[in-house]
């Protein structure tokens, strides 16, 4: 957790800032759609759901920061867990197409 001199903010985050960067390289190549393997997803969020509480402590922290400036983080963060959430694989693998 990060000090209240140091609040968490998700452009500082690895997590999020990877994925955008992975996302948009995707989109750069051509790419039009991202495929979520539902069942994946359900588990991992069963088991935890760190993605939906990390996606939450993210947009808290655009409201936050950037609430004065139209909170423009906040389709960074979704696009960013779009990408993370296609990357979560069941058995069978599917890539993003």
């Amino acid at each position: 957790m990060e000090s209240d001199r140091n609040p968490y903010y998700w452009a500082n985050d690895p997590y999020f800032t990877d994925a955008l960067d992975r996302y948009i390289l995707e989109q750069d190549k051509g790419r039009k759609t991202i495929v979520l393997d539902l069942e994946a997803i359900q588990v991992v969020l069963s088991d935890g759901g760190s993605e939906a509480y990390r996606l939450i402590e993210a947009l808290a922290s655009v409201e936050r920061e950037e609430s004065y400036d139209g909170r423009r983080g906040a389709p960074r963060v979704l696009l960013a867990i779009l990408q993370r959430l296609s990357e979560i694989k069941g058995a069978e693998s599917i890539n993003v197409s």
